[in-house]
């Protein structure tokens, strides 16, 4: 439909609904709320619920947040990843986590039953997280920590038992802006070097299309990232 020469498989294909509950208590009912808010709060929690059940916005924000989080955890849909999915993660020897729309894109595919347990699994595979570049609609306060501490808490989500960062991943990218850091940049931050995971800054942003990565250096990076990691395994 698309044209696209490579392979992409879906983590799952059910059609379920996104919620997601904001640190202040709001609830967000659809993915276009989550994408489209452009608020400094937080989000708590992301859940993935089955269309039939009709959640009543003036109801819930009756309750109080405990009682939310009890809730929405009750009707939340634990999903299984794909065979064809879990074959690949298996067998890959990179695995990369991209950049993109956290929690209307990316934190919901990581919450796939077994998809944690899966990357974790595979010991021999070199693991790369690659920062947005510029700030998420959903959260433009996130530093570059934030990113990576989300997607470790919902790959545990999904997991049979808790995972270190360097379980799933081996190298952290983060980009480094060569003309002083913007506003509307994703920061570097002195938590990830407490983390104990090995990065590497750059300027990861294109020429030609301010706001994306530059391909070519994310993966010439990546591949002699690899090498090295290939030669110490």
């Amino acid at each position: 439909l698309f044209g696209i020469k490579n392979n992409i498989l879906p983590n799952n294909n059910e059609n379920l609904k996104l919620i997601a509950l904001r640190k202040n208590g709001d609830v967000l009912m659809t993915e276009s709320d989550i994408v489209n808010l452009r608020s400094n709060v937080e989000i708590k929690k992301i859940f993935l619920i089955k269309y039939k059940h009709n959640l009543d916005h003036r109801n819930i924000s009756k309750m109080n947040f405990n009682d939310k989080i009890k809730y929405l955890n009750k009707i939340n849909v634990n999903f299984n990843l794909s065979d064809s999915v879990g074959k690949l993660i298996k067998n890959a020897d990179i695995i990369i986590f991209a950049p993109g729309t956290q929690h209307s894109s990316l934190l919901p595919t990581y919450l796939s039953n077994s998809l944690g347990d899966t990357i974790a699994k595979n010991k021999k595979s070199f693991k790369v997280f690659i920062t947005n570049i510029g700030a998420d609609y959903e959260n433009p306060v996130y530093i570059a920590s934030d990113y990576i501490n989300n997607a470790h808490k919902y790959l545990c989500y999904s997991s049979s038992k808790s995972y270190s960062l360097n379980d799933f991943f081996n190298l952290l990218l983060i980009n480094n802006p060569t003309q002083g850091i913007s506003k509307n940049k994703v920061k570097f931050d002195k938590k990830i070097k407490d983390m104990k995971i090995n990065y590497f800054k750059s300027n990861f942003e294109s020429k030609e299309k301010i706001g994306y990565h530059d391909g070519d250096k994310i993966v010439k990076t990546i591949f002699k990232k690899f090498n090295f990691f290939r030669e110490k395994s």
